[in-house]
C-alpha cells in the first residue's frame, strides 16, 4: 500500500510541475488556494513556491495573487463559521477547541495579532477562527490575512532569489540555529535546481 502510495503521490507531484509550466496556470493555482481554509486540498506554499522557481520572472505577481487568495480563503471560512460552525467543525476536527474557547493573543490584539500569525506557512485557519469567535468584522479578518500572507510570499520571493549566495554565507556557521535551518535551505535550493532544469 505505502510503496502505491508512494507512486501515486509521485505522479500528482509530476502532473502538478508540468501544469505549473504552463503560462496560465497561475490563475487556476490561485482559485485553487482560496479552498485552502476550509477544504484543503494542496498546500499554497507549495504552490507558490513553485510557480515562483518556475516562473521567476512572474514572482512578485504569484506572490500577490497567492496572498489574495490567501484572504479570500480566510473570508469564506469566517462567514461559513458565522453560519455553519459545525460543518467547519466536521471538515476540520482541530478547530473544536478554538471555537469553544477562542485565542487570548487574538482576543488582546485583533487584527495585528491575525496579520502577524498569517506570516507563517500554512493556512491560519485556527487564527481565522479565533478572530471570527472574538467577534472582528469579516473585512478585518479578509485584510489582516492579505497582510500577513503578502509580507510571508514577499520573503520567499526574495529568499529564493538570494539562495545560493545565503547557503554559501551559511556553510560554515556552526550554530544550533543555523544547524536547523540549514537542511532545509539545500531543501528549498534541491527543489530550485530540480524544477529549473526540467524547465529549462
Amino acid at each position: 500500500m505505502s510503496s502505491w502510495f508512494r507512486r501515486a503521490s509521485s505522479a500528482a507531484t509530476r502532473a502538478f510541475f508540468a501544469a505549473a509550466r504552463h503560462p496560465g496556470a497561475f490563475v487556476p493555482f490561485a482559485l485553487l488556494a482560496t479552498t485552502d481554509s476550509v477544504m484543503p486540498l494542496l498546500p499554497a506554499e507549495f504552490m507558490a513556491i513553485s510557480l515562483m522557481i518556475i516562473q521567476p520572472h512572474r514572482a512578485r505577481v504569484v506572490g500577490f495573487g497567492f496572498a489574495l487568495a490567501a484572504s479570500a480563503s480566510a473570508l469564506v471560512l469566517a462567514l461559513v463559521i458565522a453560519q455553519a460552525s459545525a460543518y467547519v467543525v466536521s471538515a476540520n476536527p482541530g478547530l473544536i477547541d478554538v471555537l469553544e474557547h477562542g485565542n487570548p493573543f487574538i482576543t488582546d490584539w485583533g487584527a495585528f495579532a491575525l496579520a502577524a500569525l498569517s506570516i507563517f506557512p500554512d493556512s491560519p485557519r485556527a487564527s481565522v477562527a479565533a478572530a471570527t469567535v472574538a467577534g472582528l468584522p469579516h473585512v478585518t479578518i479578509a485584510v489582516s490575512v492579505f497582510v500577513g500572507k503578502l509580507v510571508l510570499y514577499t520573503g520567499l520571493s526574495y529568499l529564493l532569489i538570494r539562495l545560493p549566495t545565503l547557503i554559501a554565507r551559511l556553510r560554515n556557521q556552526q550554530s544550533p540555529t543555523i544547524s536547523r535551518i540549514r537542511p532545509k535551505l539545500r531543501r528549498l535550493a534541491a527543489l530550485q535546481r530540480l524544477l529549473q532544469r526540467d524547465n529549462s
